[in-house]
């Protein structure tokens, strides 16, 4: 509904000119302008909060969205977006009908020097008031309900397909490991991070570092153990995954075997279940040895950390990484490790509906859409990945496509609404279960593993339909339409083999996967097949990840 607000009280917020060159310039590469409170209106008491009305327009929306506010004046239009010191998500006008703003009484020309002065104070200044640390706070965009929303749903499937369409069964294999046993708040963090960093190439290196700093000798060794017992089951999990995006673009690309007339979506279902009771070992043996550790801290442990905020990258201290432990860590044992320390900090600071909380791309992860947004940031330190390339070119795919191909896109979502629902409700089960660590109480393994198998089917249920939708829009494509995708996706590159995570090497032999489209029996151990040496270990040098890509054809493969 369209609520209406005397006059023109249209948010608007800092549309300088500085800010405008710089977007277009390069939107990812810089951390957002954030301005900084006048101190004069904090001592009147003035705070400058968008009207009701233009919080309403944008609840459970996405950055960037179309958004409505009526007033007295007519009907105005805009996008949803973020104030500058990222406390408030609201309707922005689209267009600057005065010279001043209604909302904060700022002229345009004191919004831009204010812009000018926060772009360089900004870097370690942490902000006035931090957003809630839970999902769903006033003002905060980020909550279980806006990620399970219509909007941000479509918006990450049509990226998905996107992806997929135009990408190559390599690019399909890149996953970051930081979406595996999610259930310690990371996630969130980083979504709320008010120093504009959370996406930014140094934030978990910043994290883990300081966490590594203060654990004594014991402590850390037991993180260390953890990591190389678990770095195996990772590899495990990457490999077994490759059997998925294998099934799926042998669909898109129609090399169903003979007597199939598709993928069979209970079969994918069981395999997925499978797959992820490495989530559960992950999980579960993550979270006791992680509360040993949290409740061994010492009082002067629990003043280091009382000082970082959850939400404020600003407020980590600069902190090299342990050199010791890298050097004497495989690159898999030290990704683990630096995982593990990330989300002690998380989990230790965060709360129950932090840990529950997923982003919207969390499921139906085998399209490549991870390797679309994230490839520009590889061997690029410092390097911001843009939070908006996903609403933005999932709104463009379907703008691209005929109603009939359209409506299989939209479609998926009142199908996949029951599995949603009852994966909010098992990762709220499984957080619960797991926080139990921190206070010496017993975790009930069985629970979590039932809970994690059960979270892997639902999961491979929403992936199967995925696979199905986009295979058939994918046929139906004509050459315009594929020639459309192929310059949206914008990037001219095709891994040379396949990724362990998010590290490259040679694409892996993969046993046959005919038995996913209902033909054939599944291996005895699905989901739990032992990677080969050359996928276990390849790579496993820093640097590995410096081979070239080859440059993709003009044209969808």
């Amino acid at each position: 509904m369209i609520r209406k607000i005397p006059g023109i009280v249209f948010f608007l917020f800092l549309l300088s000119g500085t800010l405008h060159a710089q977007d277009s310039e390069n939107s990812n590469e810089r951390p957002p302008e954030r301005a900084q409170e006048n101190p004069e209106s904090q001592r009147n008491g003035s705070s400058r909060v968008p009207p009701q009305a233009a919080l309403d327009a944008c609840a459970g929306k996405s950055e960037g969205t179309a958004c409505e506010v009526a007033t007295s004046q007519g009907t105005q239009s805009g996008d949803c977006a973020y104030t500058p010191d990222k406390k408030y998500f609201a309707c922005r006008s689209s267009r600057m009908s005065s010279d001043r703003d209604s909302v904060t009484g700022e002229s345009r020309k004191e919004r831009s020097a204010q812009s000018r002065e926060a772009h360089v104070n900004n870097d370690l200044q942490p902000p006035s008031q931090d957003l809630p640390t839970q999902p769903g706070g006033h003002g905060n965009p980020y909550s279980l309900e806006q990620a399970m929303s219509d909007n941000a749903q479509l918006s990450t499937i049509a990226f998905s397909g996107l992806a997929f369409m135009t990408g190559s069964s390599g690019a399909d294999t890149f996953f970051p490991p930081g979406k595996v046993a999610d259930f310690f708040g990371f996630q969130y963090m980083r979504d709320v991070d008010t120093a504009g960093y959370g996406h930014n190439t140094t934030f978990l290196t910043r994290v883990a570092s300081n966490v590594l700093h203060i654990l004594n000798d014991g402590q850390k060794a037991k993180l260390a153990a953890l990591a190389r017992e678990q770095a195996p089951v990772y590899t495990r999990f990457a490999y077994n995954r490759l059997l998925l995006s294998n099934a799926f673009r042998r669909s898109l690309e129609g090399k169903i075997p003979p007597g199939s007339a598709g993928l069979d979506p209970k079969v994918v279902s069981e395999y997925t279940a499978s797959l992820y009771k490495n989530d559960a070992d992950l999980s579960y043996h993550r979270a006791v040895v992680t509360g040993e550790i949290l409740r061994s801290f010492s009082p002067e442990q629990k003043a280091y950390l009382e000082k970082m905020q959850f939400n404020n990258y600003a407020s980590w201290p600069e902190v090299a990484e342990d050199e010791t432990l890298k050097k004497n860590m495989t690159n898999n044992e030290f990704v683990a490790l630096m995982t593990y320390a990330s989300e002690l900090f998380s989990w230790y600071k965060g709360g129950l509906e932090a840990d529950v909380y997923f982003c919207p791309e969390r499921h139906g992860t085998y399209f490549g859409g991870f390797f679309m947004k994230d490839y520009p940031a590889m061997h690029h330190p410092d390097y911001f990945i843009s939070t908006a390339v996903t609403g933005d070119s999932g709104k463009d795919f379907l703008g691209i496509l005929d109603p009939g191909q359209r409506a299989l896109i939209t479609g998926i979502l009142d199908e996949q609404r029951s599995a949603l629902e009852e994966i909010k409700q098992i990762r709220t089960d499984v957080s619960a279960e797991l926080r139990k660590a921190i206070t010496g109480g017993t975790v009930d393994k069985e629970r979590v593993y039932t809970l994690i198998e059960r979270y892997g089917a639902l999961d491979g249920q929403m992936s199967a339909l995925y696979a199905a939708r986009f295979s058939e829009v994918y046929k139906t494509l004509t050459a315009e339409q594929r020639a459309a995708l192929v310059k949206l996706r914008n990037l001219d590159v095709v891994p040379p083999g396949a990724y362990r995570f998010s590290t490259p090497v040679p694409m892996p032999e993969i046993s046959n996967t005919d038995f996913l489209f209902g033909v054939g029996s599944g291996p005895q151990n699905a989901g739990k097949i032992e990677a080969p040496e050359s996928f276990s270990n390849s790579g496993d040098s820093r640097l590995s990840g410096d081979r070239p890509a080859r440059r993709r054809p003009d044209r969808i493969r």
